[in-house]
């Protein structure tokens, strides 16, 4: 359900990893050419890791996000939104 024109998203992160506990950056670029208002945003880091005991098996988990319908929203037909936002993954049940 779009309407006429495109909205152009685009993420970049400041680094290919990440270690726990660590802050990842996020450089947002969002394009609002559509005849649609942007309402709201989230953003999500999900961790994924190959577990091999007996069988391999698959996990995958959100470790942070970020929900956001003001600082820059609505983002109106024909306007733009450059934005860094920064995601604080959380360490549960990490051993210490």
């Amino acid at each position: 359900m779009s309407g006429v024109g495109d909205l152009y998203v685009e993420a970049r992160l400041d680094k290919a990893m990440y270690c726990h506990g660590e802050e990842i950056k996020v450089f947002l670029n969002i394009q609002n050419r559509s005849g649609k208002t942007v309402r709201r945003l989230k953003i999500a880091a999900r961790q994924f890791a190959e577990i091999c005991l007996f069988s391999t098996a698959q996990y995958k988990c959100t470790v942070a996000s970020i929900e956001t319908d003001t600082d820059g929203f609505p983002i109106s037909p024909g306007q733009s939104l450059y934005k860094t936002y920064v995601l604080k993954p959380l360490e549960i049940g990490r051993a210490v």
